[in-house]
């Protein structure tokens, strides 16, 4: 049986750090189809926050409501199901956490099913609403300054790597938390980038990656869907099976016959993908690794 005929997704929403009052759609158990889920994500490494379109069938008016509230938490996992004897095990990943955006939210009837759909964003009420005062009246690293920032917009801390040789004498900065990363950033330097994963703030060289073990993905493996295209400057773009561990700054390795093996930094990724039938894949750009 083909993997993506043993897909499993599942969403769980509600306020943050209270998992007794979340609701959880989908895939609830094993061998339950439960609710009709669709999605469609997409992340890079541009400064913006990450968004996934989520569309889910016949739910209640309560259920609808945990995704008017911006400062919900909605949790997608997906994965494939293990068959073990009798009993199916779906293994589950994180793929996309983030706020609803209220404003996208639409709740209607088509044919003859009630579909909501919204969008996610990846540290979205953070990124949209949060603002930060900073004063540094001595001599300060950007380092040092993008940690407050980081502490004051309710975000967390990922890969932090900029060019601490540049040092303010005086530091002053009230306003969006998304304005004072993107001045720190380019303070630090040509050839940086940030972007918010998982709900926290990464900032590093371009060139960089994220520590995580390098993914292998091939035909040889069944991962991949179809031949890497080229583009500019060494980059590759290809389909695979959804692999929920990937993200934005990650290692993977290519190997197929038409593109050289080797080692290539993800730059953006979209996940697309239906509990019920169809796509259920990732679109890959990287560029390759030094």
């Amino acid at each position: 049986m083909g993997r993506t005929f043993q897909r499993v997704v599942r969403v769980t929403a509600g306020p943050r750090g209270t998992l007794n009052a979340a609701r959880v759609f989908g895939n609830t158990s094993a061998g339950d189809p439960g609710h009709h889920v669709g999605f469609a994500s997409r992340s890079g490494d541009n400064g913006q926050a990450s968004e996934c379109d989520l569309v889910i069938y016949n739910l209640s008016d309560e259920s609808v409501g945990l995704f008017e509230d911006p400062q919900n938490v909605v949790k997608i996992q997906v994965g494939y199901r293990d068959y073990a004897g009798w009993r199916e095990t779906p293994v589950l990943r994180t793929m996309f956490a983030g706020n609803p955006h209220p404003p996208t939210l639409r709740y209607a009837k088509t044919g003859g099913d009630w579909q909501l759909t919204v969008t996610i964003r990846d540290g979205g009420h953070a990124i949209d609403y949060g603002r930060v005062d900073v004063s540094f009246s001595t001599e300060t690293t950007v380092s040092q300054i993008i940690d407050e920032v980081v502490r004051q917009s309710g975000l967390s801390r990922g890969v932090i790597d900029l060019n601490d040789v540049q040092k303010f004498r005086r530091f002053m900065f009230s306003g969006p938390a998304r304005d004072a990363v993107s001045l720190l950033v380019s303070s630090a330097g040509k050839g940086r980038s940030w972007f918010v994963r998982d709900g926290a703030i990464y900032a590093m060289k371009k060139t960089a990656a994220t520590p995580e073990q390098a993914l292998v993905i091939s035909s040889e493996k069944g991962n991949l869907l179809e031949a890497p295209s080229r583009l500019e400057e060494g980059g590759v773009e290809f389909r695979a099976l959804i692999d929920a561990s990937v993200r934005v700054g990650r290692v993977v390795k290519v190997e197929s016959k038409r593109t050289p093996a080797g080692f290539y930094r993800v730059i953006a990724i979209e996940f697309k993908g239906d509990n019920f039938g169809g796509d259920f894949s990732m679109k890959i750009k990287a560029v390759k690794r030094g």
